[in-house]
């Protein structure tokens, strides 16, 4: 299995969209490693982060319109 050096990965931003609440929801995505969705929403933001990829998605999902 190949590993990657957390150091030399950026996170990307892999989708955006709009939020059933009214705000903005991004999903973010380093490889397999680390994965995070961001809500803005007022002038808030909260940033949630998950150990993969499918946590990550059905939570942007859920919240996304």
């Amino acid at each position: 299995m190949k590993s990657f050096n957390k150091n030399n990965c950026t996170s990307t931003l892999r989708e955006q969209a709009n939020c059933s609440m009214g705000g903005t929801i991004s999903l973010f995505g380093t490889h397999s490693k680390e994965w995070s969705t961001m809500w803005i929403f007022n002038g808030v933001i909260k940033m949630m982060t998950y150990p993969n990829r499918i946590a990550a998605r059905k939570e942007f999902k859920k919240l996304a319109i």
